[in-house]
């Protein structure tokens, strides 16, 4: 809905600089239709909303497409595992984004991501051929993988 406003910007910001606009809002009997018509301009022409528009935009895009990639058909858990990466790192990149706020939506991003990472994560991770040209033995995905590869070694020998 965000990204859509920042799309219709200018379209907004000239309908409401138009003259039958203010004309039409002139027509207003009840003064708080008037009232409220004031706010909407004053809110739609004033750049500080818009910055607002983009920063919100720009934190919860790689959410949405997070959100998206689970919510689909295909195998995501070791896709879930790089998209959490990438919005982690993207917020530490944002140009936006003061360092207060940085760290705010890291820490609760990261404490989302603690409740919700397995190990299976990881092993999905590592065995997704996408990424396998990812450095993954310098990061604790592949202390993961062995920990899986031992837990189904151990099993397969009891049962045998």
């Amino acid at each position: 809905m965000l990204q859509r406003l920042l799309d219709a910007k200018d379209a907004l910001q000239e309908t409401v600089m138009d003259r039958e606009y203010k004309q039409w809002m002139s027509s207003f009997k009840k003064t708080g239709n008037k009232e409220e018509g004031k706010t909407v301009v004053e809110v739609i022409v004033v750049e500080k909303f818009w910055e607002s528009v983009e920063e919100v935009t720009s934190v919860c895009e790689p959410i949405i497409s997070l959100l998206r990639l689970v919510n689909g058909t295909v195998p995501s858990v070791g896709k879930v595992y790089w998209k959490m990466f990438q919005i982690d790192n993207g917020i530490e990149q944002s140009a936006t984004l003061n360092q207060v706020k940085k760290t705010q939506l890291k820490t609760s991003i990261n404490e989302q991501w603690k409740m919700l990472h397995t190990e299976l994560h990881s092993v999905g991770f590592v065995l997704d051929p996408k990424y396998r040209t990812i450095l993954q033995h310098k990061n604790e995905v592949m202390a993961d993988f062995h920990a899986i590869v031992e837990r189904v070694l151990k099993e397969m020998s009891r049962h045998k």
